[in-house]
């Protein structure tokens, strides 16, 4: 369907199943589509927005945030965190810009990479580890 729109000429498929992961499609960077690895339910939806997006757009459109998280990647020494944006409704997590530091520091400007409606169970479960929102400012690594 996608491919017939011209949406995504060449999807890719994947599948991590087999290392109790997920398997599904990908549109290179741009969308991806993971189904539950024992059932037939698609487990999330994302995609990279084509627009500049901001923070501060999401938060004038849809209101405050129910939850945030900063998770870490890489080497201690050479860490680098992103931050994950929660909305109860309708089941959304918003990947922010990854950025080099000890802590995470969330503008009006900060740019979202990547938006993913999720399955409400595996939402529920992900967002658990989340904490309050505190306005914009800086985030510390963890709950």
């Amino acid at each position: 369907m996608l491919s017939n729109a011209g949406v995504c000429p060449k999807p890719e498929s994947f599948d991590n199943a087999s290392q109790g992961g997920t398997r599904g499609f990908t549109c290179g960077d741009r969308i991806t589509v993971s189904v539950f690895k024992d059932q037939e339910n698609v487990q999330a939806l994302g995609y990279c927005p084509s627009v500049t997006l901001a923070m501060g757009d999401i938060v004038d459109g849809l209101g405050p945030p129910d939850a945030v998280r900063v998770v870490s990647s890489g080497l201690p020494e050479h860490q680098r965190l992103t931050m994950m944006v929660y909305y109860d409704r309708p089941f959304v997590r918003i990947l922010l810009r990854e950025e080099a530091g000890s802590s995470y520091r969330l503008d009006e400007q900060t740019p979202v990479e990547r938006v993913v409606y999720l399955e409400k169970t595996f939402f529920e479960q992900d967002r658990t580890e989340g904490s309050k929102w505190a306005g914009f400012g800086e985030y510390k690594l963890g709950p």
